[in-house]
């Protein structure tokens, strides 16, 4: 027998993207009866990074999908550092990388 302690196996990060659950958003809904609420929240078992994502350009707009989760980048270059300078690198479909820096705005694409 040895003194060492078996070591301590850790938790494997799930593959993909699942929504665990959904919920709609309880605050005051749309302006007028019978509408679908505007904004759905999501339980899911991880959100890719910026880094994990593969990314395709059309006309300054940034899109990447990955197993349902979307993200968008709207890029416009111009003067300005945009978020203080900060620097986004996105690994293309293609895999070349490309560097957008500010301004530049994002989201999850709806």
């Amino acid at each position: 027998m040895s003194d060492t302690p078996e070591p301590t196996p850790q938790p494997q990060q799930e593959p993909g993207f699942r929504v665990l659950d959904a919920q709609p958003d309880p605050s005051p809904g749309p302006p007028f009866a019978g509408a679908q609420p505007y904004t759905m929240h999501l339980l899911v078992n991880r959100i890719p990074s910026i880094e994990d994502l593969r990314w395709t350009e059309h006309d300054g707009i940034y899109v990447a999908e990955q197993d349902g989760y979307a993200y968008g980048l709207d890029y416009q270059a111009g003067p300005g550092p945009g978020f203080d300078g900060h620097r986004f690198v996105l690994t293309m479909e293609d895999g070349s990388r490309r560097e957008l820096v500010g301004p530049l705005s994002g989201g999850r694409v709806r």
